[in-house]
């Protein structure tokens, strides 16, 4: 008897481990995120590049500000999908309430929506927010090589602390009201399907 349970466990140890990484959804996000971030960098570009006038930094800033605020929405989303219990949702599903069949089906894919709206659209959102930064330092014309420095650091700094502050609040936010956040989401996606 002893002996039977020895041989089970040399196999148990023989077999190797699966691995939970999903190679194929992970090459997929790398290849949507260089066209996205590709996409994102063009658009901001062609904004703001142009002529170095006060209405050009202007429209640079309201750029950044919305590219920040994308940035802490989609990761305030990404967070509820894994925060989000499933029990409720299914109910609803049950019920055929509009939004709830595209809210189950993000939740049965939490890691890869989550990963979409975290990882490609806020992580792209952020680079690209350092990106228009630096050109809102270049715009501004400053004589001298350290306040040219100074202030790109400080605008840097600016960027990072109020991203990760609305991250900060996103999460708070996300994590409390989980299931209306992904529900929302559902619904919003809903509309673009076809009614059968």
């Amino acid at each position: 008897m002893e002996v039977e349970i020895e041989k089970e466990k040399e196999k148990k140890q023989e077999q190797p481990k699966k691995s939970n990484v999903k190679w194929k959804w992970c090459v997929k996000i790398f290849f949507i995120t260089i066209v996205l971030s590709f996409c994102f960098s063009v658009l901001s570009e062609l904004l703001l590049t142009s002529t170095k006038s006060l209405l050009i930094t202007i429209l640079s800033i309201v750029v950044l500000i919305l590219f920040i605020l994308i940035a802490v929405f989609c990761d305030m989303i990404g967070v509820a999908m894994t925060s989000a219990d499933i029990s409720p949702i299914t109910a609803m599903a049950s019920k055929k309430i509009r939004g709830a069949k595209e809210t189950l089906l993000l939740l049965k894919n939490a890691d890869k929506a989550s990963s979409f709206f975290c990882d490609i659209i806020g992580d792209a959102c952020g680079i690209i927010c350092g990106a228009i930064g630096a050109s809102i330092v270049a715009a501004i014309s400053i004589s001298g090589n350290i306040e040219k420095i100074l202030i790109g650091a400080a605008a840097s700094a600016l960027i990072a602390a109020m991203t990760v502050f609305g991250k900060a609040v996103g999460k708070g936010i996300a994590v409390a009201n989980a299931n209306k956040i992904v529900f929302r989401v559902g619904k919003f996606i809903s509309i673009f399907k076809k009614s059968k």
